[in-house]
C-alpha cells in the first residue's frame, strides 16, 4: 500500500512516541516529586531537601571565598555552617574553587532563597536536557528506532 506524504507525517513514529513519552514524564511526573522535595525545604537535608548537603557545602564555601578565607579549611566550614544555624553534617566543600567563585552571588542571599534559585536552575537545566534529547531523537532517529518501525 502506498501512502501519501501527508498521511506519513500524521503517523506516530517510534521516535515521536518516545519524544511524547519524555515530555509526559517532564510535565507530569517529575514536577510532582521535584517541587515537593526541592521547594518544600530546600536546605535542610534532614527534612527532605534535595541535594541539601551539597548545596550547603557550595554555599558555605562561596561565603568563605567572598570573605577572603580558605574555602578548604574544615573548621572554617563548620563555623560558617554553625553561623547559618545548621548542624554540621560532615559534608564539606572539596571541589575546585571555580564553582565557589560562580556561586558568590547566591551566597549573598539568604540560604533558603539561594537554594530555591539553585534548585530552579537545576530544574530548568534538566528540562532543557530532556528537550534537547527529544529533539535529537526525532531528528536523527537512531538505528534501534528505525528497526522498530519494520
Amino acid at each position: 500500500m502506498i501512502m501519501c506524504k501527508e498521511n506519513q507525517k500524521r503517523l506516530m513514529t517510534p521516535s515521536k512516541l518516545l519524544q511524547w513519552a519524555l515530555w509526559i514524564i517532564i510535565i507530569t511526573i517529575l514536577p510532582i516529586f521535584y517541587f515537593q522535595i526541592a521547594w518544600g525545604n530546600p536546605v535542610d537535608f534532614q527534612s527532605g531537601g534535595l541535594g541539601a548537603g551539597d548545596f550547603k557545602a557550595y554555599y558555605v564555601a562561596s561565603r568563605l571565598l567572598d570573605k577572603g578565607e580558605n574555602i578548604y579549611n574544615v573548621e572554617l566550614q563548620q563555623n560558617e555552617t554553625d553561623l547559618l544555624g545548621y548542624m554540621p553534617d560532615a559534608t564539606y566543600y572539596l571541589y575546585p574553587s571555580f564553582l565557589a567563585t560562580l556561586l558568590i552571588p547566591l551566597s549573598r542571599l539568604p540560604i533558603n532563597q539561594a537554594a530555591l534559585i539553585w534548585n530552579t536552575i537545576n530544574l530548568l537545566l534538566l528540562a532543557g536536557t530532556v528537550w534537547l534529547l527529544s529533539v535529537t531523537i526525532v531528528q536523527s532517529e537512531p538505528k534501534w528506532l528505525k528497526n522498530a518501525k519494520n
